[in-house]
């Protein structure tokens, strides 16, 4: 056949070369003497010397060798038995086993030694080894028998292994219904995100099953190769805790509404919470709202208007310079316009579209387009993204981690970021701090007062009073304060040495974190100076470090 551009070539296929095989020695001890069995290589490999001989011989205490005949085998490598050396059977060997536990007492493992001309190691031998050092439980026959027949010398295997105790587990709630909204915003066909349509209330009818428990379970004992039992603890037995408008069933086990409405979970307390509808704005028409239960504002909450409920506060409208306190969650469908005024404090998690210029507390916060210039503390999570995720100027600090798309901004706008503390325990220090101020300002006010009463000046309104009596109840207030304030500083001291111990914690950007930004992981600094892209922050052997996000 003729081909438009020439002859084809035809194409050679290249054989591998095998892989290289080094000779090997092999000493075979049988009734009429002493053989060695000498294989030649392969594909390159390294012939066997004449010292590997020798080690292989001196091995199994083999003596009066025929070294000429050694250097025979070598040299030929027939891979055929070639006499070296005579039987002595009063030299020969059998072989041994080593069992050794572990300080757990929770694994043994086996040893195999070949014989030197005797018998080999029996699958006797090794159960008599292993009784021999206690070895009762968890042995592997199968292991055992397998390694006896393959003549697997000089490995070690785990033979036995002990069985570990498993605790038993607590009583479970299952609860049935959703415990948090979804949070997911509906994408619609163009591919924008509709942030008003989050079907965020949860609620159930009257009679709904709310909750049912699963028992707990008892522990099951371990027990040591060497037989003996390891304890485990049985689970702790739980009851459900209901409050207002749930009825528990008469074993205990389950739980059901009694009206309709919205449950609730807070502080593991179950309740069905009715909720406080407002069709419009919270403003000079419904004055300030304190409710025993959820509430649900449809409109918008107006500068200088306080609304609190203990249970959740659901509002669909802006939040203005105003106030809202809930003892669970808040959710604005819109966000806050703050004009640094408003404050905003929810016993369980905040969620928003927006925050400008507020203060949030809570145990999470979440927020979608932006947080500007906002002052955000969360006991565990600060998370600004969903839609723009920019988190920018202000102070932001959670106890274990703040993520957002864009931290800072390019015209590199003072932020600060604080992770990796205890929110419970700087609430406390600041209590601390104020009690220790008004206890100093007494205790300066009551020196003041001694210092009169000693140049013989006292105020108007202690003239009448006895001057030895008014002394003394004085010095005595004295030297109470002073304790106080004793008492208060040791207790903030233990508390700011508490802060400063804490580390964990971490600050992530998915897209950029801009120069400006100032964070704070535990007591280390770090001051972003040039910009970083997707990347995270946090502490790495004492210093906080750029890692990937």
């Amino acid at each position: 056949m003729w081909w438009p551009f020439g002859r084809k070539k035809e194409e050679k296929q290249i054989e591998k070369p095998p892989a290289p095989v080094d000779g090997k020695v092999k000493v075979q001890i049988k009734d009429d003497g002493i053989f060695l069995v000498v294989t030649p290589p392969s594909g390159g490999g390294f012939a066997a010397s004449t010292a590997e001989a020798c080690r292989a011989l001196d091995e199994k205490g083999i003596v009066d060798v025929d070294m000429e005949a050694v250097r025979e085998a070598i040299k030929e490598a027939k891979g055929t038995p070639v006499l070296v050396a005579p039987r002595r059977p009063e030299l020969d060997r059998p072989g041994r086993v080593e069992i050794v536990v572990a300080e757990d007492e929770m694994s043994a493992q086996m040893e195999l030694f070949p014989p030197q001309g005797g018998k080999k190691v029996t699958f006797e031998d090794v159960k008599a080894a292993l009784a021999e050092k206690g070895v009762v439980h968890g042995i592997d026959e199968d292991l055992i028998a397998s390694a006896i027949e393959e003549e697997r010398y000089y490995e070690k295997f785990t033979v036995a292994k002990g069985t570990p105790p498993v605790d038993g587990e607590d009583t479970k709630i299952n609860y049935h219904f959703p415990l948090e909204p979804a949070k997911k915003p509906t994408k619609l066909i163009n591919g924008s995100v509709d942030y008003r349509n989050l079907d965020l209330l949860i609620s159930v009818e009257a009679g709904a099953l709310l909750a049912s428990l699963e028992p707990a379970t008892a522990g099951k004992p371990g027990r040591t190769v060497l037989g003996k039992t390891l304890p485990a603890k049985d689970g702790r037995d739980l009851q459900l805790k209901i409050g207002k408008n749930v009825e528990l069933s008469m074993d205990g086990l389950s739980a059901r509404a009694k009206v309709s409405g919205q449950p609730s979970v807070i502080q593991g307390r179950l309740d069905v919470l009715p909720v406080y509808y407002v069709p419009g704005d919270v403003d000079y028409s419904t004055g300030n709202i304190k409710f025993n239960g959820d509430i649900v504002v449809q409109g918008m909450v107006r500068d200088g208007f306080t609304v609190e409920a203990t249970g959740n506060v659901q509002i669909y409208g802006t939040v203005e310079g105003a106030t809202v306190k809930a003892g669970g969650n808040v959710i604005l469908l819109g966000g806050v316009q703050g004009q640094g005024k408003a404050k905003i404090e929810a016993g369980e998690n905040f969620s928003a579209r927006f925050a400008d210029k507020a203060y949030i507390k809570a145990q999470n916060i979440t927020i979608s387009e932006a947080a500007m210039h906002c002052q955000l503390e969360a006991v565990s999570k600060i998370v600004v993204e969903g839609g723009r995720g920019w988190l920018v100027g202000g102070k932001a600090s959670a106890g274990e981690e703040i993520r957002a798309r864009i931290i800072g901004s390019k015209l590199g706008t003072s932020t600060e970021l604080e992770v990796g503390f205890s929110l419970q325990a700087r609430d406390e220090l600041k209590e601390i701090q104020r009690k220790l101020q008004e206890a100093t300002q007494k205790q300066t006010d009551i020196l003041k007062t001694i210092e009169l009463l000693d140049r013989g000046r006292l105020p108007r309104h202690l003239e009448r009073e006895d001057k030895a009596s008014l002394y003394a109840k004085l010095r005595k207030t004295e030297e109470e304060q002073l304790l106080e304030i004793r008492k208060l500083e040791e207790k903030k001291h233990q508390l700011e040495l508490g802060l400063q111990q804490q580390k964990h914690g971490v600050v992530r950007a998915s897209q950029i974190i801009h120069p400006g930004v100032r964070v704070t992981i535990g007591r280390m600094a770090y001051l972003v100076r040039d910009e970083i892209s997707h990347a995270s922050l946090q502490l790495d052997d004492d210093a906080i470090g750029v890692k990937p996000y």
